[in-house]
């Protein structure tokens, strides 16, 4: 029986890192004034970009924080929690023999220190990068991945957070698996057909038992 391999996204899939990213680009916009608390906490069902926009941040000022957040993040990558039951989820699925990989759109050494900060970097075989959160990026990063681990596509799983996540894994022939508690509505990432939609990170364990 071959090894089966599940690749997880990274924020919003395994690091609750949305406060951090709005945290950051308040500052590089030099925003002087900001949203409530839970006001921010309704975009998280929106894609990043939008997200951002729905701040109160110009458009021009869009591709600066595309330059800039994901590198301001890293001072304080240790200071994002991992989402509940992530933690037991990876200590389980490592146990039963899965290999498990990152593919992120975010830097790769937040995806590192991010992991060792909580211990959990010994779990993974393989971390990817991509430049932004582009369908067409994720498409290149998860070919890549499998290229360079000598993996089979049906042997493998993407968890994700956003739809574009599972587009990428039905284009890539992954198993493309949905997680609802990064924010985005159930509705929203069902329109996109994954292979399964879980609600907590436990949920996992039984859908790659399938």
């Amino acid at each position: 029986m071959r090894q089966k391999t599940v690749i997880f996204d990274f924020d919003g899939t395994l690091a609750d890192t949305f406060s951090l990213v709005v945290d950051v680009s308040y500052e590089i916009a030099g925003a002087t004034s900001r949203l409530s608390g839970h006001d921010v906490e309704a975009l998280r069902r929106l894609p990043l970009l939008r997200a951002v926009r729905a701040l109160g941040i110009s458009w021009w000022q869009v591709p600066k924080l595309s330059l800039h957040t994901r590198r301001r993040m890293f001072g304080r990558i240790h200071t994002v929690p991992v989402f509940p039951g992530v933690v037991e989820t990876l200590q389980r699925l490592d146990k039963d023999g899965y290999r498990l990989c990152v593919l992120t759109s975010n830097h790769k050494r937040n995806a590192h220190k991010f992991l060792q900060t909580h211990n959990l970097d010994t779990y993974f075989s393989d971390i990817v990068g991509v430049p932004y959160g582009n369908v067409f990026f994720k498409v290149y990063g998860l070919h890549k991945l499998l290229k360079r681990n000598q993996l089979r596509a049906e042997d493998c799983y993407y968890i994700g957070n956003e739809p574009l996540d599972m587009r990428a894994a039905e284009i890539s022939g992954l198993k493309a698996v949905a997680t609802s508690w990064g924010g985005h509505e159930r509705v929203e990432l069902a329109a996109t057909r994954p292979f399964a939609i879980i609600d907590k990170p436990q949920d996992l364990l039984e859908v790659v038992r399938r």
